[in-house]
């Protein structure tokens, strides 16, 4: 399989390229090269017709970070001699999220002691790691962010003295994660975490979401001082809401074309069939559903009598008998409030060796804020392959 590129908005303008797609990312795309006056593309071409391929241009751009071995796959036989793969994840994702974009070169010497790996990595950076890098870099260790297709990494990886993947449970991650085994380079997983995300970030051995270690973790580490901290975080969170039960099943529905959803659960449907499972087994004058606020088929659903709210999350957990859904994250601010939770997917809270609320507890364990990082031993090398770097 070709190789991809890694661009900046600076090669943008000394290449000719076309981009494969015309959807929200490539407008991001677009309006980002006329705000900053930068040279456009010779075409957009039709992400489902890759015979478009064959064309004057020798760089296409992949106009998607959701999507892109499946373009990749499906276009790689159409390309001639000398075309390639070009990635913008970072220009675009750091124009939708008001971040800084990286520098353009990295010292020529290829030598890195961390390998960061993702996509759209200047924004998981500066938003959720940030910290951990800065303390990397007090001690003299080198930071390199990487595309898990990027061109030329066999040497990267004999270098690196450990990998660092954003997410990383998307099939374009499975030929990296291979060749950090074959290089028998320690990999840790690092993700967004909880209550809320957007303030914390966690490390896990083998995975995020399903793939946790938490998974199969009886979590009998847990600590008089964790569970302490977890009615921290549930005050933080709900602040004065009362834990009331007027008799409802409060059902948050997702998106249904979530990972989560189409890898993890059997509504691979859509949310149509899980609104019918629901009402199958409680009666439509106890449910009250809430689409998500992105669900662009949610005006198409029958609820058939059912309740649908707006009303904030926090204050429809407060006042359920029950939360129930498929894998969603309402789901964890639940089991946090205590109250019952029923899920319908496979995800942590699945875990047989422990309730719900003892796997919030660990989840906030583990976690770290993304305003600071202290490097504690134990921590680490329980939900990372990074203690080396610090106490080695």
């Amino acid at each position: 399989m070709s190789g991809v590129r890694c661009w900046r908005l600076a090669e943008l303008n000394q290449h000719d390229y076309a981009v494969i797609g015309s959807g929200g990312f490539v407008q991001i795309l677009l309006n980002t090269l006329q705000q900053t006056n930068t040279r456009l593309p010779q075409a957009l071409l039709d992400a489902n017709k890759p015979e478009q391929a064959i064309s004057d241009v020798d760089y296409l751009v992949l106009g998607t970070d959701t999507f892109q071995l499946e373009i990749i796959e499906r276009w790689q036989p159409h390309l001639r001699a000398g075309q390639r793969f070009i990635d913008v994840s970072d220009i675009v994702q750091c124009a939708k999220f008001g971040v800084q974009s990286p520098a353009l070169d990295y010292p020529c010497d290829n030598t890195v002691d961390v390998l960061f790996c993702g996509i759209g990595t200047a924004v998981s950076e500066a938003q959720w790691l940030s910290p951990v890098r800065q303390h990397l870099t007090e001690k003299g260790l080198s930071w390199r962010c990487v595309h898990p297709l990027e061109e030329h990494q066999s040497d990267l990886l004999r270098q690196a003295r450990a990998v660092i993947v954003w997410n990383g449970s998307q099939r374009i991650y499975q030929d990296f994660l291979a060749q950090c085994q074959l290089n028998t380079v320690p990999v840790t997983y690092a993700e967004c975490g909880f209550f809320p995300q957007a303030e914390h970030f966690y490390f896990d051995k083998t995975g995020v979401n399903l793939a946790s270690q938490l998974r199969a973790d009886d979590l009998s580490w847990l600590t008089a001082l964790d569970v302490e901290m977890t009615q921290h975080y549930r005050y933080q969170l709900f602040r004065a809401r009362q834990n009331r039960d007027k008799g409802y099943v409060f059902v948050p529905l997702q998106i249904a074309s979530d990972t989560n959803i189409q890898n993890h659960s059997r509504f691979v449907n859509g949310m149509q069939q899980y609104i019918n499972f629901v009402l199958s087994q409680h009666g439509s004058d106890k449910v009250i559903f809430k689409v998500h606020p992105k669900d662009l088929y949610a005006s198409n659903y029958e609820f058939y009598g059912a309740a649908v709210s707006s009303a904030d999350t926090l204050d429809l957990i407060a006042d359920a008998a029950l939360v129930r859904g498929i894998n969603s994250s309402v789901l964890f601010e639940a089991a946090l409030f205590g109250k019952q939770v029923k899920v319908d997917g496979d995800c942590l809270l699945n875990n047989n060796r422990a309730d719900p609320l003892r796997v919030v507890q660990a989840i906030i364990a583990r976690q770290y804020r993304t305003t600071e990082f202290g490097p504690e031993q134990a921590k680490l090398v329980r939900f990372s392959n990074l203690g080396h770097l610090f106490y080695d």
